[in-house]
């Protein structure tokens, strides 16, 4: 009997949602969304005899049968269903390696969706492992058949830079055909492509591409697959490094960083507004002392503004300062555009000379960042460490990154751990990331593994990108973790669009290690 014969069985839409998670374009970046009620495929379903089983386990354990039977016995629906059901949990136990195997045999037969779900388990490293080229292949294939989600993901694809060398134009391409075809997350993401003067279009709206960019391939119409929406993608974060950043938009960013209930989410979004509450403040201040990057720069930006009773400058700077080093996408230019429009320069030299820790440290930062020059370094490694001595924190933080790195002085592990060791003491947890980071990255000795890695999970948990990187690489390489590649890379990628370079470069390290030799992945730029 086929998957269409006298029996049954259902799709419970929010469940059947497959996410594809991130994918990193450099500056721009596309966020996955995931719409609790976007079905791996819709509109099909086996014929009925009017009952429902969903309230009968026996009729439910009969259907999950003769579902199993159609699969081993070749049919591709009913493998691709019952690849569906072992990835969500529905009806069976979940287990995403036997959601792996029965997609394959589904894509293996050219069920359309099934190739699409095959390769989100390829780029995620769900059942199979980790591989973004296979992922890729998977997605072309349902590209070319006409699938819109897949064009829409192809086209993201070119805009990464890690699988594929990018290419504004081809990208452009593939989004448009989604977009012609009703997807809306497509149309959103045209729109920003062309906001951002990535592709140049003509006076009838049409892309102008370079003579020596190829199309891409021709694609079918073919409407014969099932109707289906597996997965919904949004471009809805801008990391474009502009001085002319508004509040608003940072305060945006920092409410995507970390999960909010509507309420908590709501009094955060009135930050900015005359009746904003204490607790969203104290949550905001909670989270810069985790280090999450946007939490430090919006906080920068209220003191800069007079936003906490009065306007603080050089608290501004030095919350700006620091955060280029916690891998803020907008700490520099928010930094050099409060210099610019603001007499902190010039009152800077005699407060930091005149024994002002805060003064100290912001110009030992500006003279690291070289925005401001009129330190050489052994006097801006002095402001450093008189800064320190008055027990500055965060001071005492950036002079152990100077020891362990070896910049200005002679690098010394042991003495960055003492003075991180000293600052956690005085209840700096950036201090604490950063032994527990030591530990899972082979460098420190200060924290076992035990200890560390609690305290990396909480932290990451607090949008905390050092923390997220370190816990990246410990399950990359299976450090306090058992080694996942496909969550290491998630990770990665979480950070790499919040405008982490070092998660980027890891990023595309664990590309290359797998890149094929082979069209269209071969690469002569890197």
């Amino acid at each position: 009997m086929g998957i269409g014969g006298s029996y049954m069985y259902f799709i419970s839409m929010k469940h059947c949602t497959l996410v594809l998670l991130l994918l990193i374009i450099g500056a721009p970046a596309l966020q996955a969304q995931v719409y609790p009620n976007s079905p791996v495929f819709r509109n099909y379903r086996p014929k009925t005899d009017g009952k429902d089983p969903r309230n009968d386990g026996v009729r439910r354990q009969i259907n999950l049968f003769m579902l199993e039977r159609d699969a081993a016995n070749g049919d591709p629906l009913a493998q691709h269903e019952l690849g569906v059901r072992y990835l969500t949990g529905m009806g069976v136990v979940a287990d995403t390696i036997k959601s792996a195997e029965w997609l394959q045999q589904a894509a293996g037969q050219g069920l359309v969706p099934a190739m699409y779900n095959l390769g989100l388990l390829y780029n995620n490293g769900w059942g199979v492992e980790w591989n973004p080229f296979n992922a890729y292949t998977l997605f072309h294939h349902a590209a070319k058949a006409g699938m819109p989600e897949a064009r829409y993901v192809v086209g993201i694809f070119h805009t990464d830079d890690l699988v594929l060398k990018q290419n504004w134009e081809t990208a452009f391409e593939w989004i448009d055909q989604a977009q012609s075809a009703g997807y809306e997350p497509a149309a959103r993401a045209r729109e920003e492509i062309i906001r951002r003067g990535h592709v140049k279009l003509n006076k009838d709206s049409v892309l102008v591409r370079e003579e020596d960019t190829p199309p891409p391939e021709h694609v079918s119409e073919n409407r014969s697959q099932p109707d289906w929406v597996p997965v919904l993608l949004d471009m809805n974060r801008d990391t474009s490094r502009s001085a002319g950043i508004a509040t608003s938009r940072l305060v945006a960013e920092y409410l995507a960083t970390v999960p909010l209930s509507r309420k908590d989410s709501l009094s955060s979004s009135a930050l900015l507004g005359d009746d904003a509450d204490t607790t969203a403040f104290l949550r905001l201040q909670r989270r810069a002392r985790f280090g999450n990057p946007e939490a430090v720069v919006l906080l920068g930006r209220m003191y800069e503004e007079g936003r906490l009773a009065h306007t603080d400058e050089l608290t501004a700077a030095a919350l700006y300062a620091a955060g280029v080093y916690l891998e803020s996408a907008h700490a520099v230019p928010l930094l050099i555009q409060l210099l610019r429009e603001s007499k902190l320069g010039d009152t800077l030299p005699g407060d930091a000379f005149n024994g002002n820790a805060q003064a100290q440290f912001v110009w030992a930062l500006l003279r690291a960042l070289e925005i401001d020059t009129r330190l050489v370094e052994s006097q801006a490694l002095d402001m450093l460490e008189r800064a320190a001595a008055q027990k500055h924190v965060k001071a005492m933080v950036h002079l152990g990154v100077a020891r362990s790195s070896g910049r200005w002085v002679k690098k010394d592990m042991d003495r960055a751990e003492d003075l991180w060791a000293q600052a956690a003491q005085l209840r700096d947890e950036e201090a604490r990331i950063r032994l527990a980071a030591a530990a899972v990255l082979g460098r420190g000795s200060r924290m076992t593994l035990s200890t560390a890695m609690p305290i990396l999970e909480a932290a990451a948990g607090e949008g905390s990108i050092l923390a997220e990187v370190a816990l990246a690489y410990s399950y990359e390489h299976g450090v306090g973790r058992s080694a996942n590649r496909g969550v290491a890379v998630r990770l990665y990628r979480s950070c790499a669009v919040r405008g982490s370079q070092t998660a980027y470069f890891n990023l595309r390290r664990m590309h290359e290690e797998l890149r094929p030799d082979t069209e269209p992945f071969l690469r002569d730029d890197l």
